[in-house]
């Protein structure tokens, strides 16, 4: 048990933070369409 347990904890923590930074990229993404779509309104 000892080192595949470890092992599965650490493939959780890097799946993890995997979809952690995807989801932060996703966001500053639509952070980007929504300042260019008030830049576009703002004119």
């Amino acid at each position: 048990l000892g080192w595949k347990a470890t092992t599965s904890l650490a493939t959780m923590v890097q799946e993890m933070v995997q979809s952690d930074l995807e989801t932060v990229r996703r966001e500053s993404e639509h952070r980007r369409l929504d300042e260019d779509r008030i830049r576009v309104a703002a004119q």
